[in-house]
Formats: C-alpha cells, structure tokens, sequence
C-alpha cells in the first residue's frame, strides 16, 4: 500500500474536490469535466461510463449552488458522500474489476479521505462555501499529505490483506512474518550528509547540548537499520541496484556489505533440498475489542452498516442545524418542570433559526430573549 494520497482512488477524489473549487492548486488551469471523468476511469473504483456521467451530473448541480449562504447539502462530508452515492460505488464491483480484496482497500482508503473531510470540516464549519471549497482544495494539495501520509494506519479493527509499504520510522514497533528492504545504496541508507548552509552555521554548536545528536551520525543510521532488519519474524530481504543515471546512487551501502558479512545471512541459492512447503494461510490474531453499546447496536442491525463506520471509517452525514437544535432541546427540557404544563410553540428569534420546540416551559421562552437583549450566549 502506498501513500494515502498516492492512491488512484484518493487522487480522484481531491481532484473533484479541485473541480468543485474551479481552482487548481498547483497554479495550472482549473479542472474540466472531460478531465475529471478520465481520471475517475482510471482511478482502481470499477466505475462504469454510465456511473461517472451521473456522478459528474451530480457535482455540476452542487457546483451550482455554491455561494455566499450555506446550505446543508454544500458540508463538506455531505457532497463526499453523497458523491459516492451518485457514482453508485459497491466494494463487490471493484473486486470483480481489479481483483479480489482491492475493494476492501479502496474502501478503508475512502474512510481515512472521509476522516480527512470530517477534521477540515470540524474547524472550518462556518467558512461560507465561496471561501471553503478553495481553501479546503489548497489545504489538500499543500497539508493533507503530511498530516495523513497513510490510509491503513488508522483502521479501527482491522486492517486489509494487502502488502504495506512503508519508511522504517513508521514501522517501528510493528512486525511481519517476511520484510524487503531495497535500496541499500551508499547515501542512501545511510543517507548523505547534507551540504551546504544549515541551522549550525547560525547556531554555535558549543550552544547546544549534545548537538552531534541533533546533526545525526553514520551510528544513527545504523541502529535505524537495526529497526529495519528485526522487523521481520521469519524471513528478511535486503536488496540494492545501482541507479546509472545518478552518479551518487551506484555503489552498494556499508550497511549492506556489514550485513551480508555475516555467516547467518544467505546470499546465494540454497544447494540443499528444502522441505515441502506447507500450504500458506493467512495469520489471524486474536484482538480484544472494546465496543460500545451504540456500536452494537450497528453490528447486530446491519454488519456491513458497522464496517463502514467503524472499521473503514467512513463519518456519517452531519447536519449541523440538527446538532444546534439538539442542543437548544436539551436547555429547553431542562427548564421545564413537568410535561403536563409543557407548551409548543414556534421560536424564530435568532437569525436563519425557524425550528418547532416541543414541550417549552414559558420559562425558557423568557430566558432566550432576556439573553438576546443582552447579546450574549446563554
């Protein structure tokens, strides 16, 4: 697995997200419809002709209504959505397109690009749309790739049967039954001590407490190497080959020869006959689980329901007048003292709020307009 955003799948979606925004920003010329579709085709989805044309339809129509007034169905997490429901995506579809379990992988990619969606959205709920959708596509060009450089990483019970790709750092702490690691060329690994003005030429190393730790040494390399090699169980792999084009990426690393020095360590064939291989299975960990009822209560109603939003990630469609309005609710029913004198009635005082509050003592009713004379929130 690659990079969350070096994915097909989670390029054509920052790509829609671009063409809602009409920008590009990268500074070419903003994306075309024509453009879009070609990349939602290529993309691993198993979209038909007929799938992305109704799903272009459908950003057309949101496209539209973008302006200086938000509307529920402009959220940011709903147009996603709901774009997905256009294209009529089914994970058993990209399986039978591009072979089985990429379906899975595509879907937990989606819900981490869902999560994506939900953070931005969390703080920047008020921008208007003509200001939010350009800022969320320079957000997703410019941040979003260092802030989420994986999909799989945050998958909340379990993760895809697909080959993980990944830099050492990310992989410490973790294991696998076989590990490759390529690349074992001088300044590579150990990487080439970088040239040029740096922070020590402006700060004195005699300033600093043990700065040989910060500028890095051959040794740090190596004990990073040292992660690298124990993260296999049963079997490791390390390889290199030259690069003829760079002049700096042909000899083989130091690290390489110190390994392939030991007499533990295979580098030709085995003359000896092996023993039969036993028939692969894949490895099932036992994991304890810690659920809440409203979780349960998705699994037991629908598992598929329970999949997408908790092991994918996939948020939820949020509305946030419903959230408003639930919370005006709970104040409401706190300050009524019985159901029996309960009243209901129509509440139009703040600003673009028209919602009915059911069982609303005359109490509360004093309360909000005493607190909208005063300009305060209550």
């Amino acid at each position: 697995m690659n990079g969350l955003f070096d994915t097909l799948e989670i390029d054509a979606m920052r790509q829609t997200f671009f063409f809602l925004a009409d920008v590009d920003p990268s500074g070419g010329q903003p994306i075309t419809t024509d453009a879009l579709s070609n990349i939602l085709a290529q993309a691993r989805m198993g979209l038909s002709a007929a799938q992305i044309s109704n799903g272009i339809k459908f950003l057309l129509a949101r496209k539209s209504k973008l302006g200086s007034v938000m509307d529920a169905e402009l959220y940011l997490q709903r147009v996603f959505l709901d774009f997905l429901d256009a294209l009529e995506l089914r994970e058993h579809s990209i399986a039978t397109m591009h072979g089985s379990g990429t379906g899975e992988i595509v879907y937990y990619n989606l819900g981490k690009f869902s999560q994506v969606v939900s953070d931005y959205e969390q703080i920047y709920f008020n921008t208007v749309p003509a200001n939010l959708y350009p800022a969320f596509a320079n957000f997703l060009y410019h941040q979003a790739p260092d802030y989420y450089p994986e999909g799989w990483e945050d998958a909340a019970y379990a993760r895809p049967d697909a080959v993980q790709v990944m830099t050492v750092h990310q992989a410490t702490g973790m294991q696998w039954p076989a590990v490759f690691v390529p690349c074992l060329r001088q300044n590579r690994f150990p990487t080439r001590a970088q040239g040029g003005r740096t922070v020590w030429h402006v700060i004195p190393d005699s300033l600093v407490p043990n700065a040989s730790r910060y500028k890095g040494s051959v040794e740090d390399e190596r004990r990073l190497f040292y992660v690298a090699l124990t993260r296999a169980e049963r079997y490791l792999y390390c390889s290199w080959a030259p690069i003829a084009t760079n002049q700096q990426q042909r000899k083989v690393s130091q690290f390489f020869n110190e390994f392939t020095g030991s007499e533990y360590v295979l580098t030709k064939p085995v003359s000896t006959q092996l023993p039969q291989q036993l028939p692969p299975k894949p490895r099932h960990e036992d994991q304890t689980l810690t659920l809440t009822f409203s979780e349960l209560k998705y699994y037991f109603s629908c598992p598929y329901l329970f999949k997408l939003l908790f092991c994918t990630g996939l948020t939820r469609r949020s509305i946030g007048r419903w959230g408003m309005g639930n919370r005006y609710m709970m104040l409401s029913l706190r300050f009524t003292p019985s159901p029996s004198k309960a009243k209901s009635r129509q509440w139009k005082t703040f600003p673009g709020l028209s919602m009915i509050i059911c069982t609303c003592h005359s109490r509360t009713l004093r309360y909000w307009k005493t607190c909208r004379r005063r300009q305060r929130k209550p």
